[in-house]
């Protein structure tokens, strides 16, 4: 058995490490990567569920693994992928600029297959960052700069309007509104959407662990 180039390893292992990231939301997507990523390098990947066969998705549907696969053969090898992740990494912190943690975020969700966009920048209106997959829609106000200890009743609306703009724009899509803040606890009379969930700074590093595998 001939052994994989180094770069086409590492492209195999992004795949796999992809592959377990998404197999609890996306079976069926997952074990597509772990075929790809078997078919790039058999030395040291997982054998794929037997039956799984690569082909083009159907015109007009979208399908995570599809952009996944899209998305590396747009790197001339797979050391490209690690050194755009790292890039994406240094970016990711409570610390930097608003505008710059918006970036990455986007670039990291479009390096997981999701159509990744920043409504508010790019349409004056909206979510900072709005992250869809076939089934999850986030809808996120990233208040990384932030420096309060407690969720103030401002911030709380601007989500809620998101939240409608997002409603109006997406009728037959459920939401799951986000905020990326330095707390998760909330002022007096503070009141945010159903089902909203936190980013803490506690929590960042869980966004950033797909990189321990590329590393």
């Amino acid at each position: 058995m001939d052994a994989a180039s180094p770069s086409e390893s590492v492209a195999a292992g992004y795949l796999q490490l992809l592959a377990n990231f998404t197999v609890e939301s996306d079976p069926g997507g997952a074990a597509k990567l772990q075929k790809a990523a078997f078919t790039k390098n058999r030395v040291g990947i997982f054998r794929p569920p037997p039956g799984i066969v690569l082909k083009p998705a159907d015109p007009g549907r979208w399908e995570v693994a599809a952009a996944i696969i899209k998305k590396l053969g747009s790197y001339s090898d797979g050391n490209g992928i690690v050194a755009h992740f790292h890039t994406i990494k240094s970016s990711l912190a409570f610390d930097v600029p608003a505008q710059r943690f918006e970036a990455a975020l986007e670039e990291l969700f479009g390096l997981l297959g999701v159509d990744s966009t920043r409504p508010e920048k790019e349409l004056a209106e909206g979510p900072d960052n709005l992250a869809l997959w076939p089934v999850l829609s986030l809808v996120i106000e990233a208040k990384n700069e932030a420096s309060y200890d407690k969720l103030p009743k401002k911030d709380a609306e601007q989500l809620l309007h998101s939240m409608e703009w997002f409603k109006a724009n997406y009728a037959t899509r459920n939401g799951t509104p986000v905020f990326v803040a330095p707390t998760a606890k909330r002022g007096p009379g503070v009141f945010v959407p159903d089902g909203c969930r936190v980013m803490t700074p506690e929590k960042a590093p869980r966004a950033r662990r797909i990189g321990r595998g590329l590393s």
